[in-house]
């Protein structure tokens, strides 16, 4: 460095002039005169030392604050090892330091990596500074506006019509986003008044019809996003709790349980169906109609197996809301997406009375929503994920996904978007 250089060489002519004086106590002064000038000449360069090291820190933590953020969707525990593992990769070649302290906290929105060390000094010891401790700091976030949920997302990636709206059927995705993977160019189509109102609306591909009707406006060079829960926990299936189709219809209260139902569910024309806690292993279909009133508080339905799907319709009531912990916390639905033979498409349907608070995740199938369905549904939070989708017959979609409303968690892999962005803060 140019300052420490300068300093050096006033240092040296300084203790040449001094040694050429031939004055009687000029030696014992410039002796007793070298400690200081030996600790300001060698300071510098303690400094500059502490000073690269300092810069080295400060890269290697904003690289493990941008790591922790990019590995978002993975569990906090996840997320702090490898911040914490690539920042002290990146300090590994100071061989002299190894007592670096790295702290990594993570949230939804945001990392922080803090570091301290304490570098031994050369020279500056000469007056008593054994050491320089510096500290840095880097926060890494997702830009404001930016941090929006997905709640309805089409997988397909090639599909025309990978979100088809008819007959002025409405759809409503309050703050919280839309995302059609299809890069075709009639990726979404919109068709005889139908609309779109979301807080953001991102598609891969283009607007065949209702452009003029969706708010906002698409955002431009949307990317794909792979499927949020492939990887997600799948429970076992088996041995059979039911080993046929189980039939429920009637006017009284009917209570399932947890276990696996080896033949399907049919419900049909009950009055007051009850699921109980737990894990339901459906194998085949579940279907409900004749306006059956279903209703299970932390339930999660796992579909597999031959004709796998769901087919609520004939104007039913359901409220269901998804576990609020354990392996399928937040997945109301999940249809197993390595199944190579389930039904081609899913089907909801009903009244006012429908309330799903969760996640409804049924990769590989088209999913219907039509004839008034959901069309109140005030759950603070309805994700849907499916290969395509239709909203036809007049209805209205109404889903949101709010954190702060829903008791249930937020997964965390619906703040996938491919359009947010990660900066540094600090």
């Amino acid at each position: 460095m140019r300052w420490v250089s300068g300093m050096r060489a006033q240092t040296v002519e300084l203790a040449k002039r001094w040694l050429t004086n031939k004055g009687g106590n000029v030696a014992i002064v410039f002796s007793l005169a070298l400690l200081p000038m030996a600790a300001a000449g060698g300071g510098a360069l303690d400094l500059a030392r502490a000073e690269n090291v300092r810069d080295r820190m400060q890269q290697a933590a904003d690289t493990g604050a941008l790591e922790a953020m990019v590995l978002r969707r993975q569990t906090d525990a996840v997320r702090v090892q490898s911040a914490t593992d690539l920042t002290r990769n990146n300090l590994a070649d100071f061989n002299d330091l190894t007592d670096f302290s790295i702290a990594v906290s993570v949230s939804s929105t945001d990392a922080t990596v803090d570091i301290s060390t304490a570098i031994p000094t050369n020279f500056l010891g000469l007056v008593g500074i054994n050491t320089i401790e510096p500290e840095v700091t880097a926060t890494a976030r997702v830009t404001p506006g930016d941090v929006l949920p997905i709640c309805v997302l089409a997988l397909n990636l090639t599909e025309d019509r990978g979100i088809e709206a008819s007959g002025g059927s409405s759809f409503y995705a309050e703050n919280c986003i839309v995302h059609v993977n299809s890069n075709n160019d009639e990726a979404v189509n919109f068709s005889g008044g139908g609309s779109l109102n979301s807080g953001e609306n991102c598609f891969v591909g283009g607007v065949k019809q209702g452009l003029e009707r969706m708010t906002p406006a698409p955002t431009p060079d949307c990317a794909v996003i792979e499927d949020p829960f492939y990887s997600h926990y799948r429970p076992v299936v088996g041995p059979c709790d039911h080993d046929e189709e189980v039939r429920v219809s009637g006017h009284e209260t009917f209570d399932l349980y947890p276990g696996t139902y080896c033949g399907g569910l049919n419900v049909s024309s009950a009055d007051n169906v009850i699921f109980h806690p737990g894990v339901y292993v459906i194998v085949g279909e579940f279907r409900s109609t004749g306006g059956s009133r279903m209703e299970g508080e932390e339930v999660s339905f796992f579909l597999t197996g031959e004709d796998a799907g769901l087919e609520w319709s004939g104007g039913g009531e359901y409220y269901f809301t998804a576990p609020q912990d354990g392996p399928m916390r937040s997945m109301l639905v999940m249809l197993d997406p390595d199944e190579p033979n389930i039904g081609d498409r899913s089907h909801l349907s009903g009244g006012a009375g429908t309330y799903y608070e969760g996640n409804i995740y049924l990769p590989n199938q088209h999913l219907t929503v039509s004839g008034g369905g959901i069309t109140s549904n005030p759950s603070p939070y309805t994700a849907l994920v499916a290969d395509t989708f239709t909203y036809s017959g007049g209805s209205t979609l109404l889903v949101t996904v709010d954190p702060n409303a829903s008791e249930t968690p937020v997964s965390r892999e619906l703040y996938a978007s491919a359009n947010q962005r990660i900066v540094l803060v600090n």
